[in-house]
């Protein structure tokens, strides 16, 4: 008895830790969309970036992946580790993190550009070795 009850006390636990953060999240309208960069849009002129599409990850391995028109304009907060940039600074190949407008879900509000850190080269079995 005493084990189910726990059962059942992790479960209702879990349900409504995740209704919080939905709450949360809907309550700042923030969407959050990861992905790379395949394609950026420019207006007639070829002078200012207009949309940009990102391929996310597929939700069930095997599918395709998924690929998402957002636009942009000059309210879009663009950064790499916490420095501003604009949208020219967003080429083909860049992987984002983007918060969606919660008003109509297409529009970004801010592209945080992705640093990923790489991992020092392992030393060579041989030279471990011989220490």
């Amino acid at each position: 008895m005493g084990k189910w009850f726990s059962v059942v006390a992790i479960a209702v636990a879990m349900m409504l830790g995740s209704y919080a953060m939905a709450k949360d999240s809907a309550a700042t309208g923030a969407k959050p969309l990861h992905g790379k960069v395949t394609a950026v849009t420019k207006d007639t002129s070829g002078a200012k970036v207009v949309s940009i599409t990102i391929s996310s990850h597929a939700k069930v391995k095997g599918d395709p992946a998924v690929e998402t028109v957002v636009t942009v304009d000059d309210s879009t907060k663009v950064t790499k580790e916490g420095n501003a940039l604009t949208l020219a600074d967003v080429p083909v190949g860049t992987v984002v993190n983007v918060t969606l407008d919660s008003a109509d879900g297409k529009k970004a509000k801010s592209i945080e550009i992705s640093v990923h850190k790489k991992k020092p080269a392992a030393a060579p079995a041989a030279a471990t070795a011989a220490k």
